[in-house]
């Protein structure tokens, strides 16, 4: 990653973030929108956990989560309330098997790793065919961005579409 933009981390505001930021309300009300997408069953994975926000309400309804994120400070809160189901990591590089996950979501975060692409890569790879992954963006309302794009590249990739069929060129 030496050649490229450095992923941004939180590390600095990890003491106010939850403050700044709506805390578990605001988590609580991201959790709601995603558990409509998420298996019900399986391991699910948070790209970039931060301070386990969105986490804890998913883990409290029975889903079995995990987080990985780049700091270390954001992680000691998101441990207060996920336990040891946190790790610091590259999203860039997860630390997880290929085909170990039945799920995976993003909330804010896409928009500040260093390669979004290869970010959707290593999720693809940790993903079981089938999996699915959630992605909020930070900009919702935005439908032609280049996040939107490479999402669409990683479903048809998990669905095993070929990037030339027919339907796609048209």
């Amino acid at each position: 990653m030496a050649d490229r933009a450095r992923s941004l981390s939180f590390e600095r505001i990890a003491d106010s973030y939850d403050a700044t930021r709506g805390g578990e309300e605001r988590g609580a009300a991201f959790a709601d929108s995603l558990r409509a997408w998420l298996p019900s069953s399986g391991r699910i994975l948070e790209v970039g956990v931060g301070t386990g926000a969105v986490a804890a309400t998913l883990h409290r309804d029975g889903y079995d989560i995990v987080g990985v994120d780049l700091s270390p400070a954001m992680l000691a809160r998101a441990a207060d309330r996920l336990g040891a189901r946190v790790a610091v990591a590259d999203v860039h590089r997860l630390p997880l098997a290929s085909d170990s996950m039945a799920g995976a979501y993003a909330t804010w975060v896409l928009h500040v790793v260093a390669d979004p692409a290869a970010v959707l890569a290593e999720v693809a790879r940790v993903l079981r065919t089938g999996g699915v992954f959630v992605a909020i963006l930070s900009t919702p309302g935005e439908v032609s961005t280049d996040g939107d794009r490479l999402l669409r590249d990683l479903q048809a990739r998990l669905r095993g579409e070929r990037g030339d069929a027919p339907e796609r060129i048209e």
